[in-house]
């Protein structure tokens, strides 16, 4: 029997997992959606099949879920018994989380209402044991090798290509783009590195421009200011911030420098190169998964393991230098293959009725088990 879907994620399109979140919404009939307040808010997407919180108690679930199998209805006093009472649909359900569960013990929650489970996991937020889903959804080769338990399964996560322009480049590169959006801990995105090796740059090619799309101040790297005229800070997702495609079209960028130290799956890198924007990114996996070009690689000087509160990954680190010597080497590029090739990257790992089909059959096969 096909289930009846519910996500439980953030609802704000300017995180990750919110994106996902907003993209399943269109691809998929949701039945439901539990969202969780970020610091800038929650969208509403499902109308009164939508429940938001700013925090999700063991309590506040097993409301969502009790509602969730009373189609959402009001409850209806029972004449003979005299309480209020919701009738069950009955149809299995299956809620999708993604990358985090809010809560160690909603997965029993989630079992005492006889609703599966699915984590999209992300594997820097992974730690065997920690998580007790009925199901791994694991989005990318990277993460399948790193999770342990036997219930998991393989589905390279697609993304909506269409609402994203698709802007053809030609000529050679001068204008630079990196999203540092809230910076993640322990530098995710190594924007100072990624700045300072800019400046360095600077010095023999003048004529190039850097865009840094963030959502908070850069003063943990450093700079109270931008630090040179050729580089542009700007804050993403306030006005005028409501389509994605203004990150990767305002001042017309053409190469993304994004050397993230680790990614659990990098929509930035997705983001860009659908609008054909020619990416560079760190030789390590899972960036080497969506960027499989060696031009378009910057190798990590060093690597080294980190387990703080819920992350528990190994981070790649890129030097200086060698952000300086990729930002010179790619002001050589010739633009027009490159960017035709980004955006056929980024069709190949579009939504299809395929990858749709797939996707049900996997929640299909939760619910037979």
């Amino acid at each position: 029997m096909t289930p009846l879907i519910g996500v439980c994620s953030y609802a704000q399109r300017t995180s990750g997992c919110g994106a996902i979140a907003y993209e399943l919404r269109f691809e998929f009939p949701l039945d439901a959606f539990l969202a969780v307040r970020t610091p800038k808010g929650a969208e509403s997407w499902l109308g009164p099949h939508q429940q938001t919180v700013s925090s999700l108690s063991m309590s506040r679930l097993m409301e969502f879920l009790t509602a969730w199998q009373g189609n959402f209805a009001e409850p209806a006093v029972d004449a003979e018994r005299g309480y209020e009472t919701i009738p069950v649909a009955p149809a299995p359900r299956v809620l999708v989380f993604i990358e985090t569960p809010f809560g160690d013990q909603n997965w029993e929650v989630c079992r005492s209402a006889d609703v599966k489970t699915a984590l999209i996991v992300m594997h820097e937020t992974y730690k065997p044991g920690r998580h007790r889903p009925d199901l791994f959804i694991c989005p990318n080769q990277f993460c399948y090798d790193a999770v342990e338990e036997p219930n998991k399964v393989l589905f390279p996560w697609p993304m909506q290509t269409e609402p994203y322009w698709f802007r053809k480049l030609d000529g050679q590169p001068t204008r630079f783009l990196h999203v540092m959006g809230y910076g993640s801990r322990f530098d995710r995105r190594q924007t100072g590195t990624v700045i300072r090796g800019f400046m360095a740059a600077l010095e023999q090619r003048p004529d190039i421009k850097l865009t840094v799309h963030c959502q908070k101040p850069l003063t943990d790297y450093g700079f109270e200011t931008s630090p040179h005229p050729n580089i542009s800070l700007r804050m993403m997702g306030g006005p005028g911030y409501d389509d994605p495609n203004d990150v990767y079209h305002e001042g017309s960028p053409e190469v993304l420098l994004q050397p993230d130290s680790y990614a659990g799956l990098n929509r930035v890198l997705q983001e860009a190169c659908a609008c054909g924007l020619v990416p560079i990114t760190t030789a390590a996996e899972p960036m080497v998964e969506l960027v499989p070009w060696r031009e378009c690689l910057i190798a990590p000087d060093s690597s080294e393991w980190m387990e703080h509160g819920n992350l528990n990954m190994r981070r790649h680190l890129v030097t200086v230098d060698a952000v300086r010597d990729k930002v010179l080497e790619a002001c050589d590029w010739d633009l027009g293959p490159m960017s035709l090739r980004s955006r056929q990257q980024a069709i190949g790992y579009s939504w299809t009725e395929q990858r749709r089909a797939e996707f049900m059959k996997i929640l299909e096969g939760l619910c037979t088990d």
